[in-house]
């Protein structure tokens, strides 16, 4: 995973999902998970994006 793809996971995760994956599913979820808590959501982005 490049650096750039990390740094983007922690600063703003629905972002980084959302240029992985697209809009969908995962891009919700991520948004969901943000705004609950920001903990979530980056680990949430950070496995997504892993692929």
């Amino acid at each position: 995973m490049p650096v750039y793809s990390v740094v983007l996971c922690i600063l703003f995760p629905p972002l980084a999902v959302y240029l992985n994956k697209g809009s969908g599913r995962a891009l919700v979820f991520s948004i969901v998970l943000t705004l609950l808590l920001w903990f979530p959501g980056m680990i949430h982005a950070l496995i997504t994006t892993d692929n």
